[in-house]
């Protein structure tokens, strides 16, 4: 078995060109079938001055185009299926090639893929860190403890609920 050339990706036929090969193979055995398909494979088989008969861009098999004005590229809603999810993709590699991603400001200074990360200097640690603990002085300390102690006095934040004793006979 020879190794396959560069470049050339085989993938199955689509629907239109199961249908343009089964008009030539009608009634063949499977063994007459086979130089019917290679020739077919090769493009000497159909009149070449028809201009319906076009080769899909996604499998690369012969298919006759149906559409009306006839600019169809695809053989089938598959190979059309296939094809544009393949376009995609390439267009989103060109994308993340071209115009990578910026690095988060939280990326710099601090290795994490390690197995003991850190941070490197250590102002990026300092920086990271004042988001969520900001350092305070000895006095506010003392305040927000105050704000606390008065909070679980009070039952928390939230008003307690009242209720009020009306059975519906004393005047209001």
């Amino acid at each position: 078995m020879g190794t396959m050339p560069r470049g050339i990706n085989y993938r199955h036929p689509g629907e239109g060109a199961i249908e343009f090969a089964m008009q030539y193979m009608e009634g063949l055995t499977r063994a007459n079938a086979l130089p019917v398909i290679q020739s077919l494979m090769k493009g000497n088989l159909h009149d070449r001055t028809d201009k319906r008969i076009k080769r899909c861009v996604y499998c690369g098999y012969y298919f006759r185009d149906k559409t009306k004005p006839n600019n169809s590229k695809n053989c089938g809603q598959g190979c059309k299926t296939d094809w544009d999810t393949m376009q995609r993709a390439k267009k989103r590699a060109d994308t993340a090639l071209l115009k990578p991603k910026k690095p988060k400001k939280s990326d710099f200074g601090h290795a994490w893929m390690l197995e003991y990360p850190f941070y490197s200097p250590e102002e990026a640690m300092f920086r990271w860190k004042w988001r969520y603990e900001v350092p305070k002085a000895h006095y506010k300390l003392e305040e927000i403890q105050g704000a606390r102690y008065r909070c679980e006095m009070m039952g928390g934040r939230r008003k307690p609920k009242r209720i009020v004793p009306y059975s519906g006979s004393e005047p209001q």
